[in-house]
């Protein structure tokens, strides 16, 4: 892994890919998603003072990273493959591309509805986002 990407989706229509993190080495993808996790938290200033390491985009003051937002995780420098991980109520959810295709397209009420789906740590994949979108 060489960067993170991170995108806020959670209270927002639109997904805003807010910055990007080059990877710890001294980390598994379990403890860097949690780095990044707690990197990106409004604590006592705003997370972009502390931007050591990021790329941010864009370069003023955003919101924590919370529960239904995304990282994208690259696997090394040698290739573009990549895969997503929802922040979750407890921990993150691998999602498949296509699910995160899904996910940027939500908005307003279906928005909401998988806000609250992440927060209860539900399962969160394609099949599940079709669902929000007929009910």
């Amino acid at each position: 892994m060489n960067k993170i990407r991170i995108f806020h989706k959670a209270f927002e229509n639109e997904v805003s890919h807010v910055a990007t993190m080059k990877m710890p080495t001294n980390k598994n993808l379990d403890q860097t998603l949690e780095y990044v996790f707690k990197r990106t938290q409004n604590l006592d200033e705003a997370w972009i003072n502390d931007s050591i390491g990021f790329d941010m985009i864009p370069t003023v003051e955003t919101r924590s990273t919370c529960v239904g937002d995304i990282f994208e995780v690259f696997e090394n420098e040698k290739t573009v493959r990549s895969r997503y991980y929802i922040v979750m109520g407890k921990g993150f959810k691998y999602i498949t591309p296509a699910t995160f295709g899904l996910i940027a397209e939500l908005k307003d009420n279906d928005l909401m509805q998988y806000f609250s789906n992440c927060h209860l740590s539900k399962d969160i994949n394609s099949q599940t986002i079709k669902q929000i979108n007929v009910a």
